[in-house]
């Protein structure tokens, strides 16, 4: 996890993706203060560095640029980053976005605007990563979870999990409350595997004791 929280960077809007209080002047609800996964921190500064830009810089029109969550396919260097795009100058109107993007063989292959609630109240990701040619992305934004999975030429998959998921062995893994049971989306096509109980998903480490 991030040693960094929304109050370390006040002239970051939207630090992590997640409001500054400093700046936004409201305290987000449904964001999970200091859930940046630390392997991002690495992965930001040497996408930005490939890309040649800084991780934050601010436009002619006041409009601050930051990247949020990054990643680098092992095998093509293919990249992949979440940028926030923010003016806050207006105190009355905040114009912010958050897009996915991904550089292919030197080329924007992907350019999607992440759909959320609303992006004023944040965009929080908490797993980006390459599998194979398709990129998949888990983030939070006001009231919901979700996975997105996108290749080139566009959008694959959108799907709403709960807020209790975990990777691993290959499968995104999240609790169904309603259900009462451990659902496995085999990544990155979201085949559905068996559904566990709750003592089978303790019992194969998903889940703590």
């Amino acid at each position: 996890m991030s040693n960094t929280s929304p109050d370390d960077n006040v002239g970051s809007p939207y630090p992590d993706g997640i409001p500054n209080r400093h700046r936004m002047g409201f305290i987000p609800v449904g964001l999970v203060m200091g859930a940046h996964p630390a392997e991002f921190n690495d992965a930001i500064k040497t996408v930005a560095g490939l890309l040649d830009r800084p991780v934050q810089f601010e436009d002619e029109h006041k409009y601050v640029h930051e990247i949020t969550a990054a990643a680098i396919h092992p095998e093509t260097r293919w990249l992949a980053w979440v940028e926030c795009i923010c003016n806050d100058q207006d105190r009355r109107f905040v114009d912010v976005h958050f897009y996915l993007r991904a550089q292919m063989d030197g080329e924007l292959a992907i350019n999607w605007e992440i759909e959320t609630y609303n992006p004023y109240f944040g965009c929080q990701v908490g797993y980006l990563n390459w599998h194979g040619k398709r990129l998949v992305m888990v983030y939070r934004e006001k009231h919901n979870t979700y996975v997105a999975v996108l290749c080139r030429g566009g959008f694959r998959h959108h799907l709403q999990i709960s807020d209790d998921w975990i990777v691993r062995d290959g499968f995104i893994v999240f609790i169904d409350k309603e259900e009462q049971n451990v659902r496995r989306l085999l990544l990155p096509r979201l085949q559905e595997r068996r559904r566990l109980s709750l003592r089978e998903a303790r019992q194969a480490g998903y889940l703590e004791p």
